[in-house]
């Protein structure tokens, strides 16, 4: 990790947990602003304006993609270059990009398990928090697809 989102925190974090040393995709993260962002200069380089904008926002992880991303060409480039630069194809980091999978699919198990009653079917998933001002967080599955927005069954 060479560039300025590798000190950010949500990065390190999900690598760690996820255990993505030797994996390749990319990260969406969230940013929530300590101030209004600075509008970038043209005289500053690429590096520097990352470091502002990774610096001056606490970031949150809110998807994990594994994989080549084939909608976006600039992505694509971006991704396959860093994986050449890293040797992520080298049979070494395949075999630990392997190990690291079978951890992540241990670790999704635990988690579907957790939300499970023995017999599979899906219990109650826990009630998210009651904001001080009295109204509830959204806590209905909603379902966007082919243009409708419907409550999702889980179906």
């Amino acid at each position: 990790m060479l560039d300025a989102w590798s000190r950010c925190s949500a990065v390190v974090r999900a690598v760690e947990e996820l255990q993505l040393y030797h994996s390749f995709g990319y990260l969406q993260l969230v940013a929530f602003p300590h101030s209004p962002p600075a509008p970038p200069t043209a005289d500053g380089d690429d590096l520097e304006l990352q470091r502002a904008l990774v610096d001056g926002q606490d970031w949150m992880l809110h998807s994990c993609h594994l994989g080549m991303p084939l909608f976006s060409s600039a992505l694509n480039e971006a991704v396959s270059r860093k994986v050449a630069r890293l040797g992520l194809l080298s049979d070494g980091s395949v075999s630990k990009f392997v190990e690291e999978q079978r951890y992540l699919v241990e670790k999704l198990d635990t988690f579907i398990l957790k939300y499970k009653d023995h017999d599979g079917t899906a219990t109650a998933v826990p009630r998210l928090p009651v904001q001080n001002d009295g109204r509830s967080l959204p806590s209905v599955p909603l379902h966007f697809c082919r243009g409708r927005l419907d409550f999702w069954d889980g179906r």
